[in-house]
């Protein structure tokens, strides 16, 4: 591929920076989910905002909490599942490339990295999606 085939759809994208995934029909099964699901789901964090941070309950107690917006925990799941965060830290180049592409994923890894410490991460749904 060449020019703007190699980045006419996520999946040629990711799997032209990425190399071949444990079975690359892993690929366009998470580009149809991303197109039927996952773009709905990356809205409404991307609305949601920076993730709370509660650090003290009402008493002043230490609390620790970090409050994942509702369809993060699926988001997640799903890029993992997909192995596409992982061969992003495999293949460092990449990293700035699909900044955009994973941002869900490094933006919560960045906020668990600097959230060390809490003691909880609570995600705003009641179940994790499929």
């Amino acid at each position: 591929m060449h020019g703007a085939e190699r980045v006419a759809t996520p999946q040629a994208f990711l799997g032209t920076s990425l190399g071949a995934t444990r079975d690359n029909t892993e690929l366009g099964t998470y580009q149809r989910w991303g197109e039927d699901r996952g773009e709905g789901l990356s809205a409404a964090v991307d609305r949601a905002g920076t993730p709370g941070l509660r650090l003290f309950d009402r008493s002043g107690a230490g609390l620790g909490e970090a409050r994942m917006p509702c369809g993060n925990r699926t988001l997640l799941q799903r890029g993992y599942a997909a192995d596409i965060v992982a061969r992003a830290f495999d293949r460092p180049r990449c990293c700035s490339s699909i900044a955009s592409a994973t941002s869900p994923y490094s933006t919560s890894m960045s906020t668990f990295s600097a959230a060390s410490s809490l003691r909880r991460i609570s995600f705003l749904e009641a179940a994790p999606a499929s």
